[in-house]
């Protein structure tokens, strides 16, 4: 039987089912105005966003840019600007709430992509 690459087992020896024809990546480049809690990602009634990577760059050098949960605040990701101008995570599974947005916090000459799924609960 031949492997599937949709289906692997982690390193608790879990299997996990990747469907990657369900993902969606949104990006956004935010070269004139910085956001301050603007919707990122939009959440679904009866769905939940699951992040899966984040990819940033800027040119700043100082303060940060910040993904978190509407309502509730929590923070899912940040990035601290420094000499450094760009990061990734991936492998990520960060399931937020039901119906509930992603939110971004950054400064002008941001670049900000990220995967995620939108799954049913």
């Amino acid at each position: 039987m031949k492997a599937n690459p949709g289906i692997q087992r982690n390193e608790d020896g879990e299997l996990k089912v990747y469907v990657n024809d369900s993902e969606a990546t949104q990006v956004n480049d935010y070269i004139a105005g910085g956001q301050s809690g603007s919707v990122f990602v939009a959440g679904e009634a009866g769905k939940k966003i699951d992040l899966h990577s984040v990819y940033v760059s800027s040119n700043a050098t100082s303060g940060n840019m910040t993904l978190n949960e509407e309502t509730s605040g929590t923070v899912v990701f940040r990035r601290y600007f420094s000499a450094q101008k760009a990061a990734s995570s991936s492998r990520l599974h960060i399931e937020l709430a039901e119906n509930k947005d992603l939110l971004i916090t950054c400064p002008d000459d941001t670049f900000v992509a990220v995967t995620y799924h939108l799954e049913s609960v």
